[in-house]
């Protein structure tokens, strides 16, 4: 089983990534700022696992956590920088963003 890092994991489009990603048998990381609805999220399934973050200290995630790869589904896309796929790709981690 490979851990996956979802950001924005308990919303819209990360929630049903993160379903499909544990239904197919993954340890899915479900990250977002707020730990209540992350765990809130995450209590329906046990290899979905509550993660608190925020963007700005995802090269600290990525170092503590070690996911074979991040899916980026928070939002808002359109205001979003480089930071995540920069820290991913310094971290040696596949990248995948779900924005056009």
């Amino acid at each position: 089983m490979s851990r996956i890092l979802v950001l924005g994991g308990y919303g819209g489009f990360g929630a049903r990534i993160a379903r499909r990603l544990a239904a197919a048998g993954h340890i899915v990381l479900v990250a977002g700022r707020s730990a209540r609805k992350a765990r809130a999220f995450c209590a329906t399934d046990p290899v979905l696992v509550a993660l608190q973050m925020d963007r700005a200290n995802i090269a600290q995630a990525l170092a503590s956590e070690r996911p074979a790869l991040v899916v980026d589904a928070s939002g808002p896309f359109q205001a979003m920088d480089y930071r995540v796929p920069r820290a991913c790709i310094e971290a040696g981690i596949p990248y995948c963003d779900i924005a056009d």
